[in-house]
């Protein structure tokens, strides 16, 4: 018989022994140098892995306790959010709305003035200023208005020679009592069917009930707004009984090219 041909790791048997002592350097690490790869392993990747002769520090058990961990994320997962404190929004500013000398143009709602002449007599430079700016709107545009300056005293003497027209705005920036006795003077000169609008500088309930008693129409208390004015003016021509004052015709044909359109748009 050949004798049986050598197998490649027969060399490699020979320099295994069972009883060969793992203590001396072999190709196999030792328990220490287990554990230490181990934590080294599990280090820090920028710090350096600690030496095989130096005997490992166990970590703290709370920095290895996995089920601690799992715990600890499901009870901040579903324990409930902190309510916000009334602090932790930002304060917002108050938005101030710039003050502008207009009130708001919805809030005097739906004017209609008639075809009237209107005569202002002021005293003061702003209500000179606010009347011609009411003048100029559209809800007054079919009306005619003059401003002129001399207060009460001079709408006496202006009509005095002339019919008055129906509405007269006067403004006095006298005393109450200066007041009342001017506005008797001008009702000895105006015609029936005169509507008057006072202006003074006191804003007294008394002052206003002896106007109203006197016949006044509408006492105001300056410095004035140009829709203030405006306001005022159209309510003492408002007629709740009709709230529209064009008129609408209609034409109607008894049938087709009698006419009815020509005469509608003639």
């Amino acid at each position: 018989m050949n004798p049986a041909a050598p197998r490649p790791f027969d060399a490699l048997d020979d320099g295994f022994d069972v009883d060969m002592d793992f203590s001396e350097p072999s190709a196999f690490p030792t328990s220490d140098a287990r554990s230490a790869a181990f934590l080294s392993a599990g280090a820090h990747p920028g710090q350096p892995a600690p030496s095989g002769g130096g005997s490992p520090q166990a970590p703290a058990p709370s920095s290895f306790n996995p089920v601690g961990e799992m715990v600890a994320r499901a009870q901040s997962t579903l324990a409930p959010a902190p309510a916000a404190t009334p602090h932790s929004a930002p304060a917002l500013a108050p938005m101030m709305s710039a003050e502008t000398s207009l009130a708001p143009v919805g809030a005097i709602g739906e004017v209609s003035v008639p075809r009237i002449a209107i005569h202002v007599f002021a005293e003061r430079q702003d209500t000179l200023a606010a009347a011609e700016r009411a003048a100029q709107d559209r809800r007054l545009s079919r009306a005619t208005t003059q401003i002129r300056i001399g207060g009460v005293m001079g709408a006496v003497e202006t009509y005095r020679h002339e019919p008055t027209p129906p509405l007269i705005i006067v403004e006095c920036l006298k005393d109450p009592q200066t007041l009342l006795w001017e506005v008797d003077q001008l009702a000895e000169v105006c015609d029936t069917g005169t509507k008057v609008v006072v202006i003074g500088a006191t804003n007294d309930i008394l002052l206003f009930r002896e106007l109203m008693r006197r016949g006044v129409s509408e006492y105001l208390v300056a410095p004035l707004q140009p829709l203030q004015l405006i306001a005022a003016i159209g309510g003492l021509f408002n007629d709740p009984a009709q709230p529209f004052v064009g008129r609408s015709i209609a034409f109607v044909g008894a049938r087709g090219g009698a006419g009815a359109s020509a005469v509608a748009h003639n």
